[in-house]
């Protein structure tokens, strides 16, 4: 079904069917949309504000994302928007009113036709993604049709695109067991509209175990195989893991790499490599491993290696990363920092890249946003959210590789995230709110 979706936004270009409807836009987590056809080098400098939408916890950058014509905003409970702003706005700066909401939290990841909120048991509930299955009232307020359970599994699966995935933690006594499962997308979408139903899991793999609070990066999917990583509290190193997504419970393990360090809460896979953020007690890089375990990995269990790694960054954290066209974008501290991705021109054992073209974004610099030809990324500095060429050509000098923005504009608070749909490119803040700005 989802490559079926894909599939029709590249052909038909439906921009209420698609959209950047996951936090990083697909479950590779490459933060590039390569469907964007509005927005270029050409007409970025035109865009300008649209419209603001509030989350319903004000004072918290909230998570959101855009997709089937709505803009989702976490919150408590989660507002949904016209994505838009064509339906429920007004005002002089305009502003925008959900047009419903659900019965609690939910998290801004849209996935096939449902949208989902953490359940008090460790799994999910799933929602109606576009506010018409159980939902009613005045506000509009719409209710769970099923509910993610950790029990007994059902059939396994063959293709872990069609999994919704859930990390559960079993904690006793101070410690805690971390296992990521899956469970069948939408399972509970064909039974009538009023109905609830109970879904059981029908992938699972353990993570490890440690003291209560591990960072868990991650899931990312890609031809068959679901990437993850885990960082048990207190621990000198994490692990990442490349899982069968093809069987079912107690999936295989392909291959595993132990990160000298913390690794992020972001694993992003694209152009035949994972990449991974590492914060080691000498900085901060990112580590690109071989996504196929080939290259760099042996032995049986087989353990894989860096292909090649960052320069190290001191005092600094990397944001998650984006992968577009052979080039891995870095968010770290105050700078946009550009790879390749096959490690071309990088030396030395272990091998480590140096930036292609860097740009000077402020402190506290966002995940970055990929879209034809165009990389944005927002900044703790004055809310400001800015966006660059891509090949590091216009507005950069051909000397020092040092680029300056084509575009920039400010939100409320500090820019915390970016995403670029169909013309128009929303920006949480701080504030509680995501800015929309669009092209005339």
């Amino acid at each position: 079904m989802r490559r079926i979706l894909v599939l029709g936004c590249a052909l038909a270009l439906v921009a209420t069917a698609c959209g950047w409807a996951r936090p990083r836009y697909d479950a590779g987590n490459s933060g590039n949309n390569p469907f964007e056809s509005k927005i270029s080098v050409a007409t970025v400098a035109t865009l300008t504000k649209q419209f603001t939408a509030a989350s319903a916890t004000s004072g918290v950058a909230p998570g959101f994302v855009v997709s089937r014509g709505h803009l989702y905003v976490d919150g408590s409970p989660m507002r949904v928007f016209d994505a838009s702003g064509a339906n429920g706005c007004g005002g002089t700066p305009r502003v925008c009113s959900p047009q419903w909401s659900l019965d609690g939290p939910g998290v801004a990841d849209v996935q096939d036709s449902a949208v989902y909120s953490p359940a008090v048991n460790g799994g999910a509930s799933g929602y109606d993604a576009d506010g018409v299955g159980n939902c009613s009232g005045v506000p509009k307020v719409c209710h769970a049709r099923w509910v993610e359970q950790v029990a007994l599994p059902i059939a396994t699966v063959t293709d872990p695109l069609a999994l919704h995935f859930v990390t559960v933690r079993f904690n006793a006594h101070g410690s805690e067991g971390v296992v990521l499962y899956g469970y069948q997308k939408g399972c509970g979408s064909g039974v009538c509209s009023t109905c609830f139903q109970i879904c059981n899991e029908q992938w699972s793999a353990p993570l490890g175990s440690g003291a209560n609070g591990g960072v868990v990066g991650g899931p990312a999917v890609a031809n068959g195989v679901v990437y993850v990583s885990y960082s048990p509290v207190g621990a000198p190193t994490a692990t990442l893991s490349a899982f069968d997504g093809t069987h079912g419970v107690g999936a295989a393990t392909l291959w595993t790499a132990s990160l000298d360090g913390v690794a992020g809460p972001a694993v992003a896979v694209g152009d035949g490599i994972v990449v991974v953020p590492v914060n080691a007690p000498a900085g901060s890089r990112l580590e690109a491993f071989d996504a196929a375990g080939q290259s760099g990995c042996s032995g049986t269990p087989k353990v894989c290696t860096p292909l090649w790694q960052t320069d190290t960054q001191l005092s600094r954290a990397d944001a998650a990363p984006a992968l577009s066209h052979g080039v891995v974008y870095r968010s770290v501290g105050d700078e946009l920092l550009t790879y390749p991705a096959d490690g071309t021109g990088c030396s030395g054992s272990p091998k480590v890249c140096s930036p292609r073209w860097a740009a000077f974004v402020g402190a506290g610099a966002s995940p970055p946003a990929v879209a034809d030809g165009l990389v944005f990324i927002g900044s703790a500095i004055g809310g400001s959210v800015l966006a660059y060429d891509v090949n590091g050509v216009t507005n950069c000098s051909a000397s020092t590789h040092q680029c300056s923005p084509l575009w920039s504009a400010t939100v409320g608070g500090q820019a915390t995230s970016v995403e670029v749909w169909d013309g128009r490119v929303y920006v949480g803040g701080t504030d509680g709110t995501v800015t929309v700005f669009g092209l005339p």
